[in-house]
């Protein structure tokens, strides 16, 4: 079984939580091409979350739209064949190597698993790149 574990530029911004709100923010983005592989927003609470964002036009217009790279967290994203028990494998795996991490998104479309940690620094992200390599199933 093959995985990637590749680093996720996350950014972020607020959303005003009213109708249309979260369009006004991803409509730009739209424009500008770019493709999301990576969304959180939730009524209430007024954040939201994107990436991936690639080149200068794109990351002009997520700029323009108000939002701005989160250098407060380090993602990493884990794509491969949906597995029964992964994401507690990996979450148990972490725990074990002394690892925290401030969220995760998951989700399976098909056969296909994508999961989506975010850890506090670059130096924690590392760390649970190496670990996760070796937890794995080959």
């Amino acid at each position: 079984m093959k995985y990637t574990v590749e680093y996720m530029d996350i950014w972020y911004g607020s959303v005003e939580d009213k109708p249309g709100g979260l369009a006004d923010k991803l409509s730009p983005l739209a424009v500008a091409g770019v493709t999301l592989e990576f969304l959180d927003a939730s009524r209430g609470s007024g954040m939201l979350f994107v990436a991936p964002v690639k080149g200068v036009g794109q990351t002009r217009a997520t700029r323009r739209a108000g939002l701005q790279k989160a250098t407060m967290m380090r993602a990493l994203r884990i794509t491969g064949p949906d597995v029964p028990g992964l994401g507690a494998h990996l979450c148990q795996v972490l725990g074990e190597s002394g690892i925290s991490f401030r969220a995760l998104a998951a989700a399976v479309v098909g056969k296909e698993c994508s999961l989506c940690f975010a850890f506090d620094s670059t130096e924690d992200a590392r760390k649970a790149k190496r670990v996760f390599r070796k937890a794995l199933p080959h």
